[in-house]
């Protein structure tokens, strides 16, 4: 008798019975999507789920476990290889944050507990990226309401997301990525535009959808859940969990905390749905997003937070702040930075309203800041408490206990920092580190408490552009990256020492100490804690802070190797130092105004008319310039090819008659070259050989210091014969004819007595001391151009 196989059967292997018997609404539906994404394993496909969290993304991940789960305990061939992308933006509702974190630990356990093919990827976007550097940091604005193009979308998660779907596809064999199919929660209910958009390209829930995207890669997508209401997801992930009463099995114990925040933070029409335990549960539609997001006009849903619940949402009271800010002031045009980085063909940068001014720049770093440190003392305080027992010990207290957020690192703090030096935002160093401390050291809070009561500024147009002369940013080698400091401590005064030369491409080059250079901008973590609690306080202390310029900080950040840059992006980062100190010079670094720049007499400064009328001028001969540069550059080209080709030539031994006309001037300036380097060549033969007979003829090559130059005679010797083969026929009777001349000059010195005509003191010394050795050398020269010459005087004949 065969032995027979037992099986614990639980949820995973039931859960379709279950549903059934559960009678609910998307019961068919829900076991139809499975059969589907079940079917796709079996096919061999990868499958890429983007999660976000949310309740749709989070209903995706529950049909994608149930069909996962049931082909590993089938023992089905699946490929190894499926896994969820996640974004964290590093801006995001901390609410939301923080139950992201708790669900993707959990799901990380079960993956493990079962032995799933499944892996989890966390991205986030890079430093440059990030909203921080990208905001705080001067470099742009934020994506308005009635922005033409979500930059921050693209920045903080198309790009990231796409970045690290690449980094794991690197790793797995290059022919299965055309198996990947990215699975998506997005529904067409959710509003008009998302409709049309999964419309737009063939979104469908029924099969895969195949598009090429901008590169031209094919990119294939699944739609599951693309006709569900709000109803039927919500009345997925109610019936969802390990509990007692949860139809559909999860890696969860259910889906209270995401339901729970969805109502306290829903703006919308809230839905109700029955449970399997008979329990009425509510919940209500919200979008949740990055905190600073003004996309919008509010964050409706943390606002509602705030106020439905305020002591356990109050502690987002302050970040919210910030939003509000960015929102009401958008049309303060008094908030912008006001001086262009870019020089018109005039020579000229514009005066106008742009990115934010750096006293704004400064007081949102300072609340950013403020309100980490606020949130660090929230937690402690309830970690207290915890501690002496005056408030209960459950799950969400212990949550509170630590902070929710810290938008704000070191390695923030020094890429902001190195941001406002290059640019320079300020007129100091280190002055995002001192906002720090103002902060964490001196208890200085900024907590925007004014934007409470800060009314909406009203549109209106952005004030007209002002230009600014500059002519270029700077004529000088001496600018941008340049270490002074190498100066000081290197001998080599050609720069040639572990120095790079950047060629700025406008005739200057920027001898720079040697600078780290990585895939992308990169901060070193530890050294950008060192800097900040350790060097900073060194150079405050001493009183050093005053004596250096706005650039010093990116400087001494580069030079310590805590800042790296991008690879091949040398010039282009040189470029904004030497932009920046360009500011400083003309005494408009910092925090200007209009009005500050425009009382400065010494500059010159038009009106936007005036600038187009000389503007348009200077584009007509800077494409006549443009033009001129391109026919020369082609030229140079041509007489490159040329040179190569009768370089070759030369080679081969090819006879004059070979040449073409337009190979002979390039040939004629080539044996040219190699005459004038042969005279040379044998001149310092004759000097040196004259040298060595002056210490052999006078008794000092018995002296401890003398080195003999015969090695050295013999080396030229030997290039001189080798240059001479290479000559033609006609330049090597010259060369034979210029050297009978020069050999029969310095006979006729010698005989005349006059030897203080010798251009050589080593011919002289020989000429004096000994005279036979001298007389005897230059006739041997000369016997031997007349022997070499007589071969072309017969071949004359």
């Amino acid at each position: 008798m065969k032995p027979i196989d037992f099986k614990q059967v639980d949820n995973w292997d039931d859960w379709m019975n279950g549903i059934i018997d559960a009678d609910m609404n998307i019961g068919g539906e829900c076991i139809a999507v499975v059969n589907r994404i079940y079917d796709l394993l079996l096919a061999g496909k990868i499958c890429q789920l983007a999660y976000s969290s949310g309740k749709d993304s989070e209903t995706v991940l529950g049909l994608f476990l149930l069909a996962l789960m049931k082909a590993v305990r089938n023992g089905d061939d699946v490929s190894p290889y499926h896994f969820i992308t996640h974004i964290d933006t590093k801006v995001e509702n901390p609410e939301i944050r923080n139950l992201a974190d708790r669900k993707l630990s959990a799901l990380k356990d079960f993956i493990e507990a079962n032995k799933l093919p499944l892996t989890i990827v966390i991205a986030q976007p890079s430093i440059t990226s990030s909203w921080l550097m990208r905001i705080i940091g001067g470099r742009g604005l934020p994506t308005f309401a009635n922005s033409e193009y979500r930059q921050c979308s693209q920045d903080l998660k198309v790009a990231t997301a796409n970045r690290a779907t690449s980094s794991y596809l690197a790793k797995i064999d290059k022919s299965l990525h055309e198996h990947v199919i990215l699975i998506l929660g997005s529904r067409d209910t959710e509003s008009q535009h998302r409709s049309d958009s999964i419309a737009k390209f063939g979104g469908s829930s029924k099969y895969i959808t195949t598009n090429a995207d901008t590169k031209g890669r094919v990119k294939s997508t699944f739609y599951p859940i693309k006709e569900w209401s709000d109803s039927d997801v919500w009345d997925f992930l109610s019936n969802s969990g390990t509990g007692k009463f949860r139809t559909i099995p999860s890696y969860l114990p259910n889906h209270y905390e995401t339901i729970d925040l969805y109502r306290a933070s829903g703006n919308g029409e809230c839905v109700y749905f029955q449970s399997s335990s008979t329990t009425k549960q509510g919940s209500c539609s919200a979008r949740h997003g990055c905190f600073v997001c003004v996309a919008g006009n509010a964050d409706k849903s943390m606002e509602k937070l705030i106020t439905t619940d305020a002591a356990r949402y109050g502690y987002m009271a302050g970040i919210n702040r910030i939003q509000r800010f960015l929102y009401l002031s958008r049309y303060n045009w008094d908030y912008r930075h006001v001086v262009g980085r870019t020089i018109s063909a005039a020579g000229y940068i514009q005066i106008r309203p742009d990115t934010y001014h750096p006293d704004v720049l400064a007081m949102l770093l300072h609340a950013l800041i403020s309100f980490d440190y606020l949130e660090k003392q929230r937690a402690d305080a309830v970690a207290n408490k915890l501690k002496t027992g005056e408030i209960e010990d459950n799950d969400t207290n212990r949550r509170m206990a630590t902070p929710m957020f810290q938008y704000v690192t070191e390695t923030d703090i020094i890429g902001i920092e190195a941001l406002w030096s290059l640019h320079a935002y300020q007129k100091q160093p280190f002055s995002a580190i001192k906002i720090w401390h103002q902060v964490y050291t001196f208890k200085e809070l900024e907590t925007l408490d004014f934007v409470d009561h800060l009314d909406e500024t009203p549109r209106t147009p952005i004030p007209a552009a002002h230009w600014l002369y500059i002519g270029q940013w700077s004529d000088s080698d001496f600018d941008g990256f340049h270490d002074f400091y190498d100066d000081m401590t290197s001998f080599d005064v050609d720069f040639n020492s572990d120095r790079q030369h950047i060629d700025n491409g406008d005739g200057t080059v920027t001898h720079a100490c040697s600078i780290n250079e990585d895939l992308s901008f990169d901060i070193d973590p530890e050294g950008a804690k060192w800097l900040v609690h350790d060097e900073f306080l060194r150079l405050a202390l001493s009183q050093q802070l005053d004596a250096y310029t706005h650039s010093y900080s990116v400087q001494m950040m580069l030079r310590s190797g805590i800042v790296s840059l991008p690879k091949g992006k040398l010039k282009l980062y040189n470029h904004m130092a030497r932009r920046g100190q360009c500011y400083s010079r003309l005494g408009i670094s910092g925090a200007m105004s209009i009005d500050d720049i425009l009382a400065h007499s010494d500059l010159t400064i038009i009106s936007d008319k005036e600038h187009k009328v000389i503007n348009d001028v200077a584009k007509i001969q800077q494409v006549k310039r443009k033009a001129a540069e391109t026919l020369a550059l082609k030229e140079a080209e041509r007489i490159q090819r040329i040179t190569r080709r009768v370089e070759c030539k030369i080679e081969k031994g090819v006879p004059f008659e070979a040449y073409s006309n337009d190979e002979v001037p390039i040939f004629e300036q080539i044996m040219m070259n190699k005459v004038t380097t042969l005279k040379s060549n044998i001149c310092i033969a004759m000097n040196v050989a004259c040298e060595e007979l002056n210490y052999r003829l006078s008794g000092k090559i018995e002296g401890v210091q003398y080195i003999s130059h015969e090695p050295l005679i013999k080396t030229l010797s030997k290039r001189i014969t080798v240059a001479k083969s290479e000559l033609h026929d006609h330049y090597l009777q010259q060369l034979l004819l210029s050297q009978l001349d020069g050999f029969k000059e310095l006979l006729e010195i010698f005989n005349s007595g006059y030897f203080d005509k010798f251009s050589s003191d080593h011919f002289r010394e020989l000429a004096i001391n000994h005279p036979d050795v001298f007389d005897q050398m230059l006739k041997n020269s000369i016997k031997q151009c007349n022997s070499e010459l007589k071969k072309f005087y017969l071949l004359a004949a």
